[in-house]
């Protein structure tokens, strides 16, 4: 049974049926997510009087995600990574890595100047593995209801560059439209590369 359904009403939005739903928030800015997770521990009560919504887990909770301690590291994408030239055409990985990496380069370089106040230290490589694949997935709605889709990345990648950049694009999301919730990664459990080093360890 689906916990939501297409409101027939308003294009784009989904009414919530009985069922356990999870929210991800996602933002380089820890003070941003902590504001956002007190608030709604806060008002769990207010929030199960007014829309039924009963919280499960605390979102105030600490979390550490993983560090990326390498070089050459597999991700999974929990969303779809997205990447556009700068005329709006959709770019292929499997069938463009080169201009896709020069314009996800272009996009993570812009988000890391706003948001580090440098650019990347080294360029970033998108490169397919056994499970990446792609398909269209829808990008937005038009206020009249218009679907428009574009070509993305499912599965998994290997990403490659410098640690710290690494960790940034995990962070921040990769590729266009991470305000939308698209290029969200996480590093695939991988605890030794072949020098016996670890290759992602938790963050303290």
């Amino acid at each position: 049974q689906k916990t939501y359904s297409p409101s027939p009403d308003e294009p784009g939005k989904l009414i919530l049926h009985n069922g356990i739903f999870t929210i991800i928030f996602s933002s380089h800015d820890y003070n941003i997510l902590k504001t956002i997770a007190n608030g709604i521990d806060s008002h769990s009560e207010y929030i199960k009087q007014q829309y039924g919504w009963e919280l499960l887990e605390s979102p105030a909770e600490p979390y550490n995600e993983p560090e990326v301690t390498e070089d050459n590291v597999k991700l999974k994408l929990i969303s779809p990574l997205y990447v556009k030239d700068k005329d709006g055409k959709d770019v292929s990985l499997l069938k463009e890595p080169e201009k896709f990496n020069r314009e996800l380069n272009y996009i993570m370089n812009s988000a890391s100047k706003i948001l580090r106040g440098y650019e990347l230290k080294a360029p970033l490589v998108v490169e397919p593995v056994k499970g990446t694949r792609e398909r269209r997935v829808l990008l937005y709605r038009d206020n009249e209801g218009k679907k428009y889709k574009g070509l993305a990345v499912h599965g998994k990648i290997r990403l490659k560059g410098v640690p710290e950049d690494i960790n940034f694009a995990i962070d921040v999301c990769l590729g266009f439209r991470r305000s939308q919730g698209f290029g969200l990664v996480y590093p695939v459990p991988q605890l030794k590369n072949r020098k016996g080093k670890r290759t992602v360890k938790p963050r303290r």
